[in-house]
């Protein structure tokens, strides 16, 4: 662990050395205020002007595709939350980057600053790339794009249209440009998802958890690896949380694990009124590779796929949420401005917003009280 927290700390120093030296390098380019740095850059490649007049057609065709995919993830993604705070289950939380092995408390996934680092290009190129390439496919000039530092401390990108030129769009344009960056980033879901197919199988062979004191399964000293509730197989994370939440108050299930055979009588869900509640969280998946029948442990790179496909997937959700500014809220600003006209759609849309950040302050709520369900590292 030593070697570990040294080696990380020494990359640290080194990545920020760089940032500094780029900054300084590019200072023309450069603009801070309040801690918050951009580096802006003005000039359109050539090539990418010259790729888009060889592929309107297929551009757009991915067009089209984008609008009706990234609505239906905003729809799903709508749903997903309001149905988890209904039923007060955590399911949603902020992802930050840490250090030498700190958790940041409450409703918060730390994830170590290196892996933020290589994480954060993944997510912003594929997504603001999309947004510049089909503003340059409508006739929209670029005004500027670049990077964002929160000092040295790379927190984002962004494309700079010039909106006079967007508001006078048709909407087919205007949803093409909005809805693209969630379609790039599900893309990339899917991409990391045939990587991880291509690894060959994985299975669980392991399902680790924290108790909560003074649960029922804490009275019963419940411990090891689950493998079986009421002498059904688990098989994964979710078969568990599926025959749980079947679960009644003052049912007395059975757990198998690996230490031996608990009996819980379960006790009634504080927040959930008829459901049972065994006191388990921190779920954990211990995964294997499983090559022709042989197992070998699944390392670091795996998990980190796995995370980086449920970023993926979370950020072109989250961002297709009906909620100003995010790109789901400004399409659906546009939607109901031409149904509506443009007060009744800022006022509509201004009230669906508030309500949308309600239901998400309600699931960071959830998150800090009954921790999130899923471990990653």
């Amino acid at each position: 662990m030593s070697f570990w927290i040294d080696f990380e700390l020494l990359a640290l120093v080194g990545f920020f050395l760089f940032v500094l030296i780029v900054i300084i390098n590019q200072r023309k380019n450069v603009e801070f205020k309040y801690g918050i740095v951009l580096l802006k850059y003005k000039r359109v490649c050539k090539k990418i002007e010259s790729f888009i007049e060889k592929n309107k057609k297929i551009l757009t065709v991915f067009g089209y595709l984008s609008i009706a995919i990234s609505l239906s993830l905003g729809v799903f993604g709508f749903f997903y939350i309001l149905s988890c705070a209904i039923f007060s289950q955590a399911c949603f939380a902020i992802v930050l980057p840490t250090a030498a092995g700190y958790q940041i408390p409450g409703p918060v996934v730390s994830v170590p600053l290196l892996m933020w680092l290589t994480i954060l290009p993944v997510l912003l190129i594929p997504h603001e790339f999309s947004h510049a390439l089909y503003s340059l496919y409508s006739k929209i000039k670029i005004k500027s794009y670049g990077l964002v530092f929160l000092f040295l401390l790379p927190i984002g990108a962004f494309v700079d249209p010039d909106m006079k030129r967007f508001k006078k769009l048709e909407l087919k344009k205007k949803l093409f440009i909005l809805s693209i960056g969630s379609f790039s980033n599900f893309l990339t879901f899917l991409l990391l998802l045939l990587l991880l197919y291509l690894l060959n199988s994985i299975v669980v062979v392991k399902i680790d958890y924290d108790v909560i004191e003074g649960s029922p399964a804490f009275k019963v000293n419940l411990s090891g690896a689950i493998e079986r509730v009421n002498n059904i197989r688990i098989n994964n994370l979710i078969e568990l949380i599926k025959i749980l939440n079947q679960t009644k108050p003052n049912q007395t299930i059975m757990v198998e694990t690996e230490n031996g055979v608990f009996e819980v009588k379960l006790s009634e869900h504080e927040n959930i009124r008829g459901r049972g509640f065994l006191g388990i969280t921190n779920i954990t998946q211990k995964l294997e590779y499983d090559f022709f029948g042989f197992r070998f442990p699944v390392g670091w790179e795996v998990k980190y796929l796995i995370f980086l496909a449920t970023i993926s997937l979370g950020v072109a959700m989250v961002n297709m949420l009906p909620l100003k500014p995010l790109d789901g809220g400004l399409v659906l600003e546009e939607i109901l401005k031409k149904l509506l006209g443009s007060e009744k759609a800022k006022q509509l849309i201004s009230y669906i917003s508030l309500f949308v950040v309600g239901i998400l302050l309600y699931n960071l709520y959830l998150t800090t009280k009954f921790g999130f369900p899923f471990k990653f590292f």
